[in-house]
């Protein structure tokens, strides 16, 4: 005689939380991944200023800056300006300002043609270093747990290997075999560090810019 077993299933057990009068509960994550500026449009658009030149969209505004990155969506009128910088780590905050007072003008212009625009610059440390910038404007930007810690890996990790590169042209068209850094250890020699704080100023781009050696 044949028996045929059936196994009992568990029953689930689900969990309720009481809540006082008057408290909020703090939003899922799920909820939090929603409330970004990637979340607010389905259509936008990503253009970078790398291999061919960025010209700003002209039906938004006229104007001869070129930000880093722009992400722009037409149905809902949403304009981001990314402005990307890698000063030295104790000019991180002026950095910040000097972006944002460059393209004040430019956001204004774009929101009085009914634009939602923003301008969100972004400093990383010649040396590695992430400014708070990066975080917040990962986070702003709906990048959270490991995609944003990747990101942050991957950036601080460029800019030291932008460093690399600035030096190692800098001693090529120098002829200084005396120029050293070790970014392991954060050694840099007087001379460099001398150089990139003038560079910083006159020319506030990053170190590694092709028109350094202009």
């Amino acid at each position: 005689m044949e028996i045929s077993s059936c196994r009992r299933e568990r029953p689930t057990t689900q969990m309720i939380t009481f809540v006082k009068a008057g408290v909020q509960l703090p939003r899922t994550t799920a909820a939090r991944n929603q409330s970004g500026i990637l979340a607010t449009a389905q259509d936008w658009q990503l253009s970078v200023d790398l291999v061919k030149q960025l010209n700003f969209p002209w039906h938004i505004a006229t104007t001869t800056l070129r930000p880093d990155i722009l992400l722009v969506s037409e149905a809902t009128k949403n304009i981001v300006l990314l402005e990307l910088t890698m000063p030295w780590e104790d000019r991180l905050e002026e950095a910040h300002e000097r972006k944002m007072a460059k393209y004040e003008e430019l956001v204004i212009d774009c929101r009085k043609q009914g634009w939602k625009a923003r301008c969100m610059p972004i400093e990383v440390g010649c040396r590695g270093f992430a400014g708070q910038s990066l975080y917040k404007t990962l986070s702003a930007l709906d990048i959270n747990g490991v995609p944003k810690r990747r990101a942050i890996k991957n950036v601080t990790e460029a800019a030291e290997n932008g460093l690399e590169m600035a030096l190692d042209q800098e001693r090529r068209s120098m002829g200084r075999s005396e120029c050293h850094q070790n970014t392991s250890r954060g050694l840099i020699n007087h001379g460099w560090v001398a150089w990139v704080r003038v560079f910083d100023v006159e020319r506030p781009e990053t170190p590694n810019d092709p028109r350094l050696h202009h």
